[in-house]
């Protein structure tokens, strides 16, 4: 069932699911490479995988929902995954402030960062890009 589900989410090079459990899998290690950069006020990162249909939404997600110390509300960053009846169909990489925002402070297709962090192994400065990353979500957090 989740294969049929997922297929009509995918973008059309992830439509196997195959691939898609391997970019999903590129996503979860992206995740655990970028959270402990984010510094000593991000705690307690908690890793979640789900399909969020309430009030009216439908999507997929790959998500680590942290505390960002002095803030009564948690926050997300992760990997989005739209269907087409979203205003924004596709896959995108966000970070959520609170979960009642409106809108995600930071967002980067999937695509987009796929080049950005092959661009930076090739290049050996993984790391670095890696730690510049971090230091633009902390900024977007305003941490």
């Amino acid at each position: 069932m989740i294969t049929k589900e997922f297929r009509r989410f995918a973008p059309p090079p992830y439509a196997d699911f195959h691939a898609a459990l391997s970019v999903m899998d590129q996503c979860r290690r992206y995740l655990n490479a970028l959270v402990p950069r984010l510094g000593p006020r991000i705690i307690r990162p908690a890793f979640t995988t789900g399909r969020d249909t309430r009030g009216g939404r439908d999507y997929f997600f790959e998500q680590v929902e942290f505390i960002v110390r002095g803030r009564p509300d948690r926050s997300f960053m992760g990997f989005y995954h739209y269907g087409p009846s979203a205003m924004n169909p596709g896959t995108f990489f966000e970070v959520w402030e609170h979960e009642a925002e409106p809108e995600p402070c930071w967002q980067r297709g999937l695509d987009a960062l796929a080049e950005e962090v092959t661009e930076a192994w090739n290049f050996g400065r993984l790391s670095d890009w890696l730690d510049s990353e971090a230091q633009r979500i902390r900024h977007a957090l305003d941490v």
